[in-house]
């Protein structure tokens, strides 16, 4: 498939050349038309863009099977209807004789057609993230009713607001709403930017431009006094570059680069899976290398306590007891952040946001590692002020501020200081946890947190960790709106800071 779009590519300049040749030889074609007999180029004009919205219905229709949602079959569905209201227009058309008691049927058909299309347009990227479950059947009934009622008010009951006076023109009802009608394309224009990334590049282009000069034509469409006018005429040539830039979008594009526009949800899936292949990976990186050390250390030390207990003294006993619980510490540590990490993966964790309390839940930790931090002699120091509110998810602030603490106490050596403290930044509160210990190389720094776990190498003498925790922290601030950062130069030591949202109103 690679090579055959490389030569497609390589062949749209020229392709691209002669179609624009092409379509200007055909506009000017019917502009000599529309000088010898007005209503034949009528005829052409209108008939193009009705070929082309009922072959958008068959495209779209015959390949739904291919699609993961309903934009294209809302479209197309919406285009049969359009290309089936244009057909009655063109038939009602002043000098056809298809109606006798002709009382300007066509500009009344126009605006009713006009509003479909544009409602159409605009609300098919409602239809986006619907997937095949839904039933188009339900499309069809809806656009039958609208359309039955449209040609009953206009050919049964009469009701339908005059839009053309003989000798006079456009009345102001049909300005107007051809002004709404620009204005519902404009929000069409809107949303097809805010889904450009659903959107091949090719494709995009297209429908922007059909929208433009869908706009152009009821612009032109608000001018004329007279049905055989040129602004009329203007008006029809624009309807017509509309339609072709449809066609190339959706049919063209479909025909001669299928994967573009039928196969982009495919290609999403699979980046989908490829980061979960990704995700896999540094599963079984971290199952294999970094909890595999620690168990080994575990099982070497204890094995070595047992077998030689009655001959080891008290002093060696106690060094051979702390890398025991150090080991066993690390383990408890990597497993906690992994499950934690594996959930965030699988949807398992959700975030439920409220005004929490920062300086019990800092006590805590302090609490839950003064042991540790009491072992290598370090000062756990705190200046964050009592009643110190942030609107976050309790339980994921939590897990980030014990990760970094306790990496803090980690790469601090005896008689270090580790220190927590606050300040206000616009509508966020900063936390920051600085230690006094071996700080973080240059190289290690830029991949600290970065998607691949893993950063190797050595920190004053001490074997660097998975980084499962930092990516974890960073996830989980991201989650709340924030954002986590740090400095740090090797020897000098570092600090980590965080960002959360201040509270919302009274503490709960």
């Amino acid at each position: 498939m690679g090579s055959v779009a490389e030569k497609a590519e390589k062949s749209f300049p020229l392709k691209g050349a002669i179609t624009f040749l092409l379509g200007l030889l055909f506009l000017a074609a019917l502009y000599f038309v529309s000088l010898h007999n007005y209503l034949i180029f009528h005829n052409l004009a209108e008939m193009f863009s009705i070929v082309i919205a009922f072959s958008i219905f068959l495209f779209a229709w015959n390949s739904r099977r291919y699609f993961d949602n309903l934009y294209f079959i809302f479209l197309g569905i919406a285009y049969f209807y359009v290309g089936f209201l244009d057909s009655i227009h063109t038939l009602a058309y002043e000098g056809m004789p298809f109606f006798p008691d002709e009382k300007h049927y066509a500009t009344q058909i126009w605006i009713a057609t006009r509003y479909m299309e544009s409602i159409g347009l605009l609300m098919a990227f409602s239809f986006l993230k619907i997937k095949k479950k839904f039933n188009p059947i339900a499309l069809f009934v809806l656009f039958s009713a609208l359309t039955a009622l449209i040609l009953t008010t206009i050919f049964y009951w009469n009701i339908f607001p005059a839009t053309y006076i003989d000798g006079m023109g456009l009345t102001p009802f049909k300005v107007i709403n051809e002004y709404i009608i620009c204005f519902i394309l404009i929000l069409a224009i809107v949303r097809l930017y805010r889904h450009k990334e659903g959107f091949d590049k090719k494709v995009f282009d297209c429908l922007l431009y059909s929208l433009i000069f869908t706009i152009l034509s009821e612009l032109s469409f608000t001018f004329y006094i007279d049905i055989y006018g040129f602004s009329n005429l203007t008006g029809h040539f624009f309807k017509i570059i509309s339609f072709a830039f449809i066609y190339e979008s959706i049919i063209a594009t479909g025909l001669n680069r299928p994967y573009d526009i039928l196969f982009r949800e495919l290609k999403a899936s699979e980046r989908a899976l490829t980061e979960a292949n990704q995700t896999k990976d540094r599963f079984f990186s971290i199952i294999s290398h970094d909890l595999k050390n620690p168990f080994t250390s575990l099982i070497g030390f204890s094995g070595a306590l047992l077998e030689n207990y009655d001959r080891l003294d008290e002093d060696t006993k106690k060094d051979f007891t702390k890398d025991i619980h150090e080991s066993a510490e690390e383990i408890y540590d990597l497993l906690d952040n992994l499950l934690k990490w594996s959930f965030t993966q699988t949807g398992g964790i959700t975030n439920e946001p409220k005004n929490i309390n920062i300086a019990p839940l800092i006590a805590e930790n302090f609490s839950l590692m003064q042991q540790s931090a009491a072992h290598k002699k370090i000062a756990l120091v705190s200046h964050i002020e009592s009643d110190t509110l942030v609107f976050a998810d309790e339980n994921m602030v939590n897990t980030v501020i014990r990760n970094l603490i306790s990496n803090a106490i980690k790469y601090t050596g005896e008689g270090g200081k580790v220190t927590l403290s606050s300040r206000t930044k616009g509508n966020f509160l900063e936390i920051s946890i600085a230690d006094t210990g071996v700080g973080i190389s240059e190289e290690n720094l830029k991949k600290i947190f970065c998607g691949d776990i893993r950063y190797s190498g050595m920190e004053g003498g001490r074997k660097t960790g998975s980084g499962l925790g930092l990516i974890l922290c960073k996830d989980f601030i991201e989650r709340q709106g924030g954002k986590i950062g740090v400095e740090s130069k090797a020897g000098e030591g570092s600090r980590f800071h965080i960002t959360l949202p201040l509270h919302k109103g009274p503490a709960s």
